[in-house]
């Protein structure tokens, strides 16, 4: 995506660290790296591959137990990082609209 690599490594070290927070039982970096394995075995069925690689990593990346907006907080965190990053703005509206259709799953986790 012709991203600065120093840009990269500053915002993937960020990520990693707010999905290693000890509070975190199930939205983790094992959880974030069982979805791209299955997104992995499916992206023979999309264009749209970067986006959902990037919505899977952003999704959880703000993850307070009992805030119901962590989705919202999530996408506003993803744009900022993206903006930042270089990434265009059609790859940031598809990436966050994904984020937001992550709020109706099941929470039970």
């Amino acid at each position: 995506m012709g991203i600065e690599q120093d840009k990269i490594e500053k915002s993937f070290a960020e990520i990693v660290e707010a999905y290693s927070a000890k509070y975190r039982l199930y939205h983790t970096l094992e959880h974030i790296y069982n979805i791209l394995v299955v997104i992995e075995t499916l992206q023979h069925k999309t264009k749209e591959i970067a986006a959902i690689q990037l919505a899977a990593w952003f999704h959880d990346v703000i993850y307070e137990t009992q805030a119901q907006d962590n989705e919202e907080k999530s996408v506003e965190y993803a744009r900022e990082l993206l903006q930042y990053e270089g990434i265009s703005n059609n790859l940031i509206d598809n990436v966050s609209c994904l984020i937001l259709d992550t709020k109706h799953h099941r929470k039970g986790h």
